[in-house]
């Protein structure tokens, strides 16, 4: 359990901020449609958004990069996972 003031908590809610912000952008809505990346439902509300997200996150992590990248770094940040060491996704290399 997270205690209300620690520096994790304190990541979390800027976490969560910074999703709702882009949760709530007529662009970003039209994106996660068209993609069909996203299951139906996380378009419901903020938390199935962000369930939907955190699965996605996990599951098919390149590809969520690849597509996502501004919400793939944002739930890195949060979630703390380092998806390079974890996963087997290498980034593109410019």
């Amino acid at each position: 359990m997270l205690k209300k003031g620690s520096w994790r908590a304190r990541r979390f809610q800027v976490g969560i901020r910074q999703i709702r912000k882009l949760f709530e952008k007529e662009d970003f809505k039209t994106k996660l449609i068209y993609s069909h990346y996203f299951r139906e439902h996380g378009m419901t509300n903020l938390q199935e958004f962000f369930s939907v997200a955190g699965e996605n996150y996990f599951e098919t992590a390149s590809l969520f990069h690849q597509d996502f990248p501004e919400l793939f770094h944002i739930l890195q940040r949060m979630l703390n996972f380092d998806s390079e060491i974890s996963c087997p996704f290498r980034p593109p290399v410019d």
